[in-house]
């Protein structure tokens, strides 16, 4: 084809697309360069380095004032005074004479000695000024000289030292060469005179050098005081030229600003990311492990400044608003004319006001506070605002200078609002101490940011780091200023400000090594350890195992577990009718292992027989039970070492009686409100309909039937037997004495000792009722008294060694009797009250027939469980279990074996023996989930059933205080607290105040709308800033189905979980959980510890290693 220009598209049309899209390019760089350079952390670091700028500006401005000036003026004269006054006449005389001693300096001495007489005759002060200052020179110069002379004679004797090592060197070349022997000696000989040299050398230079240090030794004391007074002047003029030199570091100048403008800000500009690079401190990210990079300190650029001269006090604490009282004078004060405001307040309260404050120029900021001034008496500090004067509010300078010297009471204390510290990214970490500084435990350099507080530490923006607000209303504000929503992708979010502390247990395995100690006498970490002990008081690791340990030598975390039951295990050994046919030898080793579980040769032989035992067959004495529970002597890799909370219920038969047993099993806090032992019954506040009317039916034949296993599995007991030879009866007056004095109350508590505080041991205001409901009770409270571990072998009661004591009548008393005659005079009025008879109605008996198939159907189909109830197992029949009672059922026994069954399932169905030793229960497991890592569960897996209906509607009639009685009902079934009285819904529970049912939301705020939850239309509207800031917070979390909400309402309303699920459930499907007595202040410190739960150990080089002295310390602990 021929050639032509004719192009495929029109150029026109080209060029006017080209010209469009790079105008739009253009733009588009344009928005990405100013968007670059807006970023906020930019904007956080110029605040920062303005924020710095005016407090050296303030510190200069503290430092340069008219008392500088003063003693600067002082000092001077001073100097000036000194350099006056009369040289020494003693020391001028010894310089004379010492400089005399040398030729060379004489001449020197003569001329000095003219200048002091010529000195003497002056009287003129200038002229005296001037004379005295040219003597002191040529003194100087003739210790110049006498250095001079020093310095040759040192580098002739170098030269000297030189000349003999090469004479030698010549001589020993000459021997390793075998020169002619005259040879030789001519060497030696030249080396010799060398020698002679270097000692004349060294001579002539020690004479110098003592020469010019008397000179100068002596000079110095002529000029000794006035060097001092020299010196304080210059240190404190420097004191003020170190604070300038400081704020001209800081302050911006051109090449700083020039180095911010777009496109420069990259070479090299002063804003930029600051990065902390942790490759040891790995993240999990995607299943792999990478290093950590915290880039927080990019905006938190205050993080680790200390104040001058304290390397752990704050520079920049976070703001917080406080009150002074600042006093005033007598009189209305007289200014002189032209003074001006700044002179004023400082004439008058000794503070001065800054011409632009920190973040705001016309807050009303101090800047300067006088020494020993009213202003510094009333611990007023350079940077507070003063947001109020006497009450009125004080936004702006004008108004606040109006205020303070125009507008008060003359004579009278003058009150002052202010609000100190600086707000947050700005603040300093609140415990340089600990954290952060070079000199504390947990470096920045070390630890960075997030391996305690988490977050996404590579992110730079406030809303993609993953803060977590402490509060709905600091949620909304965030929201609202920085754009903050949730980021559930992001699976590490920070921490509040109410879990801080959590994350301490990631390192902090012993959690008892965050108790205050001489290094640290500030708690460390107070809430993460009342958490911990809670727990460790409670025994929620009895249900709720916590096993710090993944392997023999893996330690990951806090380890909570029982410790092995051997004692348990022999006490069940001993009563196995079979040991009667072993040996002594046998039975020995049974007792040793009771009183001394822990001794493992015993152990260790004892379940060595029982296991030849086993082996035999049809032949073996001991039983398959013996057999079975053989395991449990095992030890253990790694054991617990927490023993169980509760006491011992093997021998309660011994102990209690029915009365007492059902009203404690009915409700632990009427007989003892303190109690540590949680409700079972009675917590009813979720159901309704046909699920309350079977917890009303069944829950009283629980009880009874739980009564009737412990007392008919109760071992026997054989009580203490009275010392011989007492002759005075007892007497409580006494046994009251022996109560105060033998220590008692050091565990104890009592209505008689309101001084006694622990709570250690229970309190022993009731035990007079307890113990008058067994007609052997009073022989059980005299054998506990005398002997603890005969009764239960791990109590930790001391045996406090009640003997016989004589009196001076000569009559002998027994101090446990006296005690016991006290004690059982203690019940502050209390009984049991609508305990049921101890026979069974034929209701009842119907009921508990109906619980025994329950559990039947679990094991038999439907047809033979009821048949099995019905008639019982055929003899001969062997069945291992629980129904193996049933085997040649008789009716005459069969309420009592029915009760037995029943009892013993109840209490393996509640998990009594987590806490309690019960016979029968020794091989039990755990019945709670297992916390070890909690703190990291999915949420997913987190069963939240209807809470939030429940919690919803709770709320909306006034149900969200923390009564521990809430929502319980007694044993008539009636609700121990309205649950209707919806006055209370406005009540603060937390720091802030919020009472705002009638909150108001846009409509396109999918913020609120995400927060808020309709409980009907019967209700009012319910969200989380409509009561207080603590509760909110956590119905926040559940509304979101977040770790912390399900677990705020689990130890708030643990059976609440049941709320309209019941109906599809059996009744022994439901909930277990028990109600323990937390307030809100105890459930957040246990919440605290289960959440740093996290089996998540960072290396072993960050974990806390004790000294093997202070590990023996926390041992005791």
């Amino acid at each position: 084809m021929p050639a032509t220009e004719q192009t495929w598209w029109d150029m026109k049309v080209l060029h006017i697309s080209f010209c469009v899209v790079a105008i739009v390019l253009f733009i588009a760089t344009l928005v990405m360069l100013t968007a670059d350079h807006n970023r906020p952390w930019k904007k956080y670091q110029r605040t920062f380095r303005a924020l710095e700028t005016w407090s050296a500006s303030a510190d200069v401005d503290a430092e340069d004032s008219r008392a500088f000036a003063a003693q600067t003026a002082e000092l001077e004269s001073s100097l000036a005074e000194v350099r006056r006054a009369d040289l020494e006449p003693s020391l001028v005389s010894k310089f004379l004479v010492q400089a005399e001693t040398v030729k060379e300096d004489a001449e020197a001495a003569a001329f000095a000695k003219e200048d002091v007489a010529r000195l003497k005759d002056v009287s003129d002060s200038d002229e005296r000024f001037r004379l005295r200052g040219d003597l002191l020179q040529r003194f100087e110069d003739i210790v110049n000289r006498s250095k001079f002379r020093e310095d040759n004679s040192a580098g002739s004797l170098k030269l000297c030292k030189a000349n003999l090592d090469k004479r030698r060197a010549d001589y020993e070349l000459a021997v390793s060469g075998e020169a002619a022997p005259s040879k030789q000696k001519e060497l030696l000989l030249l080396a010799d005179q060398e020698r002679k040299k270097v000692k004349d050398a060294t001579l002539a230079f020690q004479e110098a050098n003592t020469h010019r240090k008397q000179l100068a030794g002596t000079l110095r004391e002529i000029t000794a005081t006035e060097d001092a007074a020299a010196k304080n002047l210059a240190s404190h003029r420097q004191s003020l030229a170190l604070l300038k030199k400081t704020l001209s570091d800081r302050a911006p100048n051109l090449g700083k600003t020039v180095l911010e403008l777009p496109v420069l800000d990259a070479f090299n500009g002063p804003l930029r990311v600051d990065q902390i690079w942790l490759p040891k401190l790995t993240l999990n990210n995607n299943f792999r492990d990478v290093a950590r990079f915290d880039r927080c300190t990019t905006c938190h650029q205050g993080m680790d400044k200390s104040a001058a001269g304290s390397p752990s006090e704050p520079a920049y604490p976070e703001v917080a608003n406080m009150e002074v009282v600042i006093p005033t004078p007598e009189k209305p004060p007289v200014f002189e004319e032209g003074e001006s405001e700044l002179q004023k307040m400082e004439n008058v309260f000794g503070f001065q006001l800054a011409s632009k404050g920190l973040f705001s120029e016309e807050s009303p900021t101090i800047s300067v506070v006088l020494p020993e001034s009213p202003a510094a008496i009333a611990g007023l500090q350079s940077g507070d605002v003063i947001t109020a004067v006497g009450g009125g509010r004080t936004s702006v300078r004008a108004l606040a200078v109006t205020a303070l010297l125009e507008n008060v009471s003359w004579g009278s204390p003058l009150r002052l609002d202010i609000q100190r510290g600086v707000p947050q990214p700005y603040a300093t970490h609140p415990r340089l101490d600990l954290f952060v500084s070079d000199s504390s435990p947990h470096s920045m350099k070390t630890f960075g940011c997030t391996i305690c507080h988490q977050g996404q530490g590579s992110a730079t923006s406030f809303k993609w780091s993953s803060h977590t607000p402490n509060t709905p209303k600091q949620s909304h504000v965030w929201h609202d200023e920085y754009g903050w929503f949730n980021n559930h992708h992001w699976i590490y979010p920070m921490l509040p400000e109410r879990f801080e502390e959590s994350s301490c247990l990631k390192c902090h395995h012993q959690v008892v090594d965050l108790e205050p100690s001489d290094r640290f006498p500030e708690p460390p970490a107070p809430k993460v350890v009342a958490g911990y002990h809670l727990i460790r008081q409670y025994g929620c690791y009895g249900c709720h195992e916590i096993n710090g340990w993944s392997g023999p030598d893996q330690r990951v975390g806090p380890d909570l577990r029982l410790e092995p039951n051997y004692h348990e295990v022999a006490q069940a050994v001993a009563v196995d009718p079979g040991t009667q046919d072993m040996s002594k030898t046998f039975n020995g080793w049974v007792q040793d292992v009771v009183s001394s579980p822990d001794g493992n040769n015993a152990r260790q032989r004892l379940r060595e027989a029982i296991d030849a035992d086993a082996s035999l067959g049809d032949d073996a004495k001991l039983s398959d039970r013996t057999h079975v529970l053989s395991a449990l002597l095992k030890t253990p890799e790694t054991p617990g070492m927490f023993p169980k909370v509760g006491p011992s219920l093997r021998h309660v038969a011994s102990k209690v009686g029915f009365d007492w047993l059902y009203a404690w099993l009915r409700n632990p806090m009427d007989f003892r409100p303190s109690t540590k032992m949680p409700r079972f019954f009675g917590l009813w506040e979720h159901l309704e309909g046909a699920g309350l009317e079977e917890s009303e039916r069944y829950e009283p034949l629980e009880i009874r039937s739980m009564i009737a296993y412990l007392t008919s599995s109760s071992q026997p007991f054989t009580y203490v037997a009275p010392y011989d030879g007492i002759t005075a009866s007892a007497d409580a007056t006494r046994g009251k004495k022996v109560v105060e004095v033998r220590g008692c109350l050091a565990c104890h508590q009592h209505e008689d000792f309101p001084a006694a505080k622990s709570n250690h041991g229970p309190d022993l205001s009731r035990i007079g009722a307890k113990v008058a409901s067994q007609p052997n009770g009073v022989r059980w409270l005299y054998s506990w008294l005398r002997n603890p571990a005969a009764y239960h072998p791990r109590t930790i009661m001391p045996n406090v060694l009640l003997e016989p004591v004589t009196h001076g009548d000569g009559s002998v008393s027994d101090p446990a009797a006296d005690a016991v005659a006290y004690l059982l005079q203690s019940t502050e009025g209390w009984s049991p009250q609508d305990i049921p008879s101890a026979s069974m109605s034929g209701d009842e008996r119907t009921a508990l027939e109906e619980l025994a198939i329950l559990y039947l159907e679990s094991r038999f189909p439907s047809q033979k469980a009821e048949k099995v109830l019905r008639s019982g197992l055929p003899e001969g029949t062997i069945i291992r279990g629980d129904e193996n009672v049933f085997v040649g059922l008789a009716t005459a026994e069969r309420d009592e074996v029915l009760l037995n069954y029943v009892g013993k399932k109840t209490i393996g169905k509640l998990a009594c023996y987590s806490c309690h030793d019960i016979p029968g229960f020794e091989d039990a497991k755990p019945a709670g989930a297992a916390l070890a890592d909690w703190g990291r569960k999915d949420p997913s897996r987190i069963a939240f059933e209807q809470v939030v209906q429940f919690v919803m509607n709770d709320i909306s009639h006034g149900g969200h205080h923390d009564d521990p009685h809430k929502g319980m009902m007694s044993s008539h079934g009636s609700s121990v607290a309205d649950h209707s009285d919806a006055d209370h819904a406005d009540t603060d529970h937390g720091s802030e105040e919020h009472v705002s049912n009638n909150v108001v939301f846009e409509d396109d705020d999918t913020f609120a709308t995400d927060l808020a939850y309709g409980v009907n239309d019967e209700h009012d509207h319910v969200s989380p800033e409509s009561v207080d800031s603590d509760t909110g917070y956590f119905l926040e979390k559940l509304l979101a189905h977040e770790r912390e909400g399900f677990l705020w309402q689990k130890l708030r309303r643990p059976r609440s979980y049941d709320y309209k699920k019941v109906e599809n459930k059996s009744y022994n499907e439901r909930y277990r959980m028990p109600q323990f007595p937390f307030d809100s202040k105890e459930r957040e410190e246990v919440m605290t510890f289960v959440l740093g739960l996290v089996a998540e150990p960072p290396a072993t080089e960050f974990v806390y290693h004790a000294t093997p002295r202070e590990k023996a310390r926390l041992d005791g602990l």
